[in-house]
């Protein structure tokens, strides 16, 4: 099964500081099964301005049988309108969205989807599912078994129930070599990637988003999968890096020790943007500095 993973990550102003590449969809690339699928992951923002030809091209050269769209609440529309497109160009093409957005907004976007250009939705998590999934759609074999899957049948919207959230400690590392584009992110000007060191985030605010993805749920990866990730993307060519984790300060007291262990380990040369609060960073004496010392220079704040 060939198999194209679409993020469309535009952030209007925000494109002028940074152009950072998509990291979920690489992840979810990391734990699908290679022995039955082959995925491409392509942003499609940075393969030019024409988003709709360049994804006729893309369709065109790899005829995928699934694709599938990263979405987040401001993409929504557009990933519509390339979901369109796929369908138009070959309506056996299954289309699966995932993300912030669909995971909140499921029932509305299958019932309002009179055209059918989306024929299912991942909520939630969905480096399994998406695997349990994929080994479904090649088998053949029934989808009411796989976890947070939405999706028509016989003129009904079915919702599987959740599935449980991953053991941290089996969270491959991202399968960043399915990236169809790897050059021309930046941060700040510098050559940049993106890495998580957490999941979640123990506070539930109501405007977050990440109570919706992740539950009052904060998992922490091992300091040493840490470093081994840095080292990665260092090794293709980054210099600045930026933090996916919604509050990297969730545990200011592990965080503490993550920055000593990239200061010993020497990436202290790479640059950090990171997300943080207040609280957490005052919470233990010496972090801020710590911060500084392991490379940290742009700190996005939360001050709740």
């Amino acid at each position: 099964m060939r198999i194209l993973l679409i993020a469309y990550l535009q952030w209007s102003t925000y494109d002028l500081v940074m152009r950072i590449p998509n990291l979920s969809l690489a992840s979810i690339s990391a734990h699908a099964d290679k022995k039955i699928c082959n995925i491409k992951v392509v942003d499609l923002l940075m393969a030019g301005s024409n988003s709709s030809k360049q994804l006729g091209k893309l369709l065109r050269e790899y005829k995928p049988d699934l694709v599938g769209f990263s979405v987040a609440t401001s993409q929504y529309f557009q990933a519509i309108k390339l979901a369109k497109i796929v369908k138009e160009f070959d309506k056996n093409i299954k289309v699966v969205m995932g993300g912030y957005h669909p995971t909140l907004d499921y029932e509305e976007i299958l019932k309002n989807d009179k055209e059918e250009f989306v024929d299912f939705i991942i909520r939630g998590e969905a480096e399994l599912s998406f695997n349990e999934f994929v080994k479904a759609l090649n088998n053949k074999k029934s989808l009411d078994k796989i976890p947070g899957l939405s999706y028509r049948q016989n003129g009904m919207i079915v919702n599987n129930p959740p599935g449980d959230l991953m053991d941290i400690d089996e969270i491959k590392l991202p399968d960043r070599d399915a990236r169809i584009i790897t050059k021309g992110y930046h941060y700040f000007g510098y050559p940049a990637d993106i890495i998580e060191m957490s999941r979640g985030c123990p506070f539930g605010c109501s405007f977050c988003c990440s109570p919706i993805m992740y539950g009052k749920n904060y998992r922490k990866f091992r300091i040493e999968r840490i470093l081994e990730d840095i080292k990665d993307v260092q090794r293709r060519g980054a210099k600045a890096v930026l933090l996916a984790d919604h509050n990297v300060t969730g545990d200011p007291y592990w965080y503490n020790e993550v920055c000593k262990g990239i200061i010993d380990s020497k990436l202290n040369n790479m640059k950090f943007g990171v997300q943080a609060s207040v609280k957490g960073i005052k919470q233990v004496s010496g972090l801020a500095e710590n911060m500084v010392k392991s490379g940290v220079e742009w700190v996005l704040l939360g001050i709740e």
